[in-house]
């Protein structure tokens, strides 16, 4: 497999984790024992890696970064014991009024990942023989049940997700609570580029971009109510928004 793209996919993965460097603890090494909110800011992280992976391989076409972004999915759906929460949050318009958006039947992480094993082989159809197999299956066998990771998170269940499909125009409005003095990450994903953006009071935008994916994560000084806009511009579009 080419060098170039397993080193595009180390420094990928390397720099969504720098954005999580802002902990002064953690700046300072020392390792204190997770609270919830901490622990599943971290799903969340680990989670928008997997999906800036899984981009990169398709475009690519690069199988090792598929089983890459598979093997993040399977360790949130190992930490977390397979327990991810819905985002129980309503859909708006401008004015505030509800939006007939039914829910998405979202799929497990472990089912996530095996379509992304699917996807590997067949990129990989042209390698040399077991070059994938062998990927996948060190994939599968790495273990985090009794890792000190493991052991430290407890049995805090996962983050919270919700996914709609946003027609062609369409604006979709969440509003989201953030305890204060809490780490609190925002994580989205969608199958085709839409207009997504993250507004604090008192601060303005924190994110504005024409994304299929994006992370952001922050301490805020007290509670806070987020504003999350979906906007799509194009075709008709499926979304993910998940959040501790």
């Amino acid at each position: 497999m080419t060098t170039w793209r397993w080193l595009a996919v180390v420094v990928l993965i390397g720099s969504m984790g720098a954005l999580c460097l802002a902990d002064p603890a953690q700046a300072q090494g020392k390792k204190q024992k997770q609270s919830e909110a901490e622990a599943q800011a971290d799903d969340v992280r680990i989670l928008a890696t997997a999906a800036e992976v899984t981009e990169f391989g398709r475009k690519t076409m690069a199988p090792e970064a598929l089983v890459t972004a598979a093997g993040l999915l399977l360790k949130v759906n190992a930490l977390t014991r397979g327990k991810l929460g819905t985002l129980d949050v309503p859909v708006e318009d401008e004015k505030g009024n509800k939006v007939n958006a039914p829910a998405v039947k979202e799929k497990s992480l472990a089912a996530q990942a095996e379509e992304l094993f699917k996807e590997a082989r067949v990129y990989g159809a042209e390698l040399k023989p077991g070059t994938v197999e062998a990927l996948i299956k060190a994939a599968k066998a790495r273990k985090y049940d009794g890792s000190e990771e493991f052991n430290e998170r407890g049995a805090f269940g996962g983050p919270k997700r919700i996914s709609r499909f946003v027609q062609s125009g369409g604006l979709h409005i969440f509003t989201i609570h953030f305890q204060g003095r809490q780490r609190a990450a925002i994580a989205f994903q969608s199958n085709r580029p839409v207009r997504f953006r993250i507004i604090a009071p008192g601060q303005g935008e924190l994110v504005s971009a024409l994304v299929t994916t994006s992370y952001y994560t922050w301490t805020p000084g007290g509670n806070v109510a987020i504003k999350i806009y979906v906007q799509n511009l194009g075709q008709n579009s499926q979304y993910t928004i998940t959040t501790n």
